[in-house]
Parts: C-alpha cells; sequence; structure tokens
C-alpha cells in the first residue's frame, strides 16, 4: 500500500540531497563525487534544478580552487588527477543535457541545451594538460608537495622545454631531447593541502637521473621529515 517510487525518490534520493544541504557546497578534491550524485539524481528524477546546481558547484570549484594555469590549487599532480578524474565523471553524466521546454533555471536564469562541461567551462582545457606538461624526462610526474614518486603511467616527453606555471608557483628551464634531456626547477607556490615546507626548492635533472630530488609522498614514519623544509633543496 506504500507509494514506493515517492518513497525511494524522497526519502531516499532527496534524503541524501537535504542531508548534503546541511553542509552547503564544497569544493575539494572529493567534492566532484557529490557533484555527480546530483547529475545522476537529477536527470533519473527529471529534477532540472539539480541538474543545474551540479554545473553551479562545477564552476564554482575550477573558479574558487584552480590556478589561472589549470592546476589545482595543492599543487601536487596526484591529487589534480583525482580532482580532474572526478569532474570527468561529472562531466559524462551531465553530457548532452537539455532542460524540458521552456524550462529556465529559477536560481540564475539559464537554461541548457546539449550541455557539454568540458566545452563550456574553458579552464578545463588547460587543467587536462597539467600531467602531460608536469613530467621529469624519465617520464615520471613532477614530484613537490603530496605526490607519489612511482615508476609507472610513464609518458617519456621528446623534449624538454622551459616553463612557468606562474598560477600553482613551479617553473623549470629545460633542454635537450631524448636521453638528453635536462630539467632546472623551481618551486615557489603557496599551502593550500597537501603542501610541504618547501617555497624555493630546487630539483635537477641531468644524465638520466634525479640529481637533487624531492622525496614527495610518504606514509611512513618519515612522513613528518618529508614535508619539512630540512628534506628540500631550499634556497
Amino acid at each position: 500500500g506504500a507509494d514506493v517510487k515517492a518513497r525511494i525518490e524522497n526519502d531516499f534520493f532527496r534524503g541524501c540531497i537535504r542531508q548534503n544541504g546541511f553542509m552547503g557546497p564544497t569544493y575539494g578534491n572529493a567534492s566532484p563525487a557529490i557533484y555527480e550524485g546530483y547529475a545522476v539524481m537529477g536527470r533519473v528524477m527529471g529534477d532540472p534544478f539539480l541538474v543545474h546546481e551540479t554545473v553551479r558547484r562545477s564552476q564554482g570549484l575550477f573558479e574558487r580552487k584552480f590556478f589561472v594555469d589549470g592546476f589545482w590549487c595543492e599543487g601536487s599532480v596526484a591529487y589534480h588527477l583525482m580532482t580532474m578524474r572526478g569532474m570527468r565523471r561529472v562531466s559524462k553524466a551531465l553530457r548532452g543535457y537539455s532542460d524540458p521546454p521552456g524550462y529556465v533555471d529559477p536560481k540564475d536564469g539559464v537554461r541548457f541545451d546539449d550541455l557539454d562541461l568540458e566545452r563550456d567551462i574553458p579552464i578545463i582545457a588547460r587543467a587536462k594538460r597539467i600531467p602531460e606538461i608536469c613530467r621529469y624526462p624519465d617520464g615520471r610526474q613532477l614530484i613537490v608537495h603530496d605526490n607519489w614518486a612511482y615508476f609507472e603511467n610513464l609518458h617519456v616527453p621528446e623534449r624538454s622545454v622551459s616553463t612557468l606555471l606562474n598560477g600553482a608557483g613551479h617553473a623549470w628551464l629545460g633542454r635537450g631531447e631524448g636521453e638528453n634531456q635536462e630539467q632546472v626547477h623551481l618551486h615557489f607556490s603557496g599551502g593550500y593541502g597537501h603542501e610541504h615546507a618547501d617555497n624555493l626548492n630546487l630539483i635537477l635533472f641531468s644524465k638520466g637521473h634525479d640529481l637533487l630530488p624531492d622525496l614527495g609522498y610518504t606514509h611512513t614514519r618519515y612522513r613528518s621529515w618529508s614535508t619539512s623544509t630540512l628534506c628540500h633543496n631550499t634556497v
């Protein structure tokens, strides 16, 4: 005798939304999972307001937490990838969505037709390039802040070129091709989560080796040491 559809939608799905509403919008590296939930529930239940709320939060994340060069605010390639993987799922959940005929969102006065976040939020293109730009000559990702020093997912660059990431606060001089690549890095970022005490940290990669390395992330007993200034090659 129960209205099962109403109980699932109102008590379960919208109950989750009400619970999340107590916290308000969040803009962290795990927040895209919440946005994806809003997008899926909005489309399944035919509620365009939830879809628009997803887009508002997605735009807010990129406006508040990504630097102008496209780097995630924590300055770690690993957490940049985590955030972008989440946002790719959000984009997939929203792709191709169109509002019902005549609908205009009451909060922002916008309607969507054939929605595509990656097209409509320009900084996403810059953010997608960061993992490929930030690589050592041996193909590893840039190891600063809480970033793992893994020898996996390697993509060896054909040549090294000088690069300035003025938003994140990192620059390097690069030269050479193939096995003869060299990079000299200078790090000068702020601290916005998962950072190390490493301002003016130097990194040198030459002759196929990490000659002045940054240890990056560790979950061992040396965690406190690895984040300290003394553990870095600071000026």
